[in-house]
């Protein structure tokens, strides 16, 4: 139950922020650490050592702990670098065109070598 509570937290603090500053990227940097990395990382190796019967520190388990620990690593780092990026203010657009939408916009193309 607290994890459920700790998570809802971290899913609705983000939305505390995208309010008055109107920046959905920082947001969206967020919930991808904190919900897409342990999704993909930390959750499965974890389910499938807790499904078998085995120590934790067994051989067979080795590859699934590096992949955990990965996940955790990623999340850590990712977390920290979108806090510093909240706090030193992303630099969004703030309701102005992106340079992209605009139609004299050109692509870079590049030319195959001859």
């Amino acid at each position: 139950m607290s994890v459920c509570i700790f998570q809802g937290v971290l899913n609705a603090a983000p939305l505390a922020y995208i309010f008055p500053a109107v920046c959905v990227m920082s947001v969206c940097i967020f919930q991808g650490v904190v919900n897409a990395a342990p999704l993909a990382y930390i959750f499965p190796a974890v389910c499938v050592m807790k499904l078998q019967d085995e120590r934790l520190l067994s051989v067979r388990n080795i590859p699934r702990i590096a992949v955990a620990t990965f996940g955790i690593l990623i999340s850590v780092i990712g977390f920290v670098m979108a806090v510093i990026e909240m706090v030193q203010g992303v630099d969004c657009s703030h309701g102005k065109d992106m340079e992209y939408c605009h139609p004299n916009h050109t692509l870079p193309t590049t030319t195959p070598p001859s």
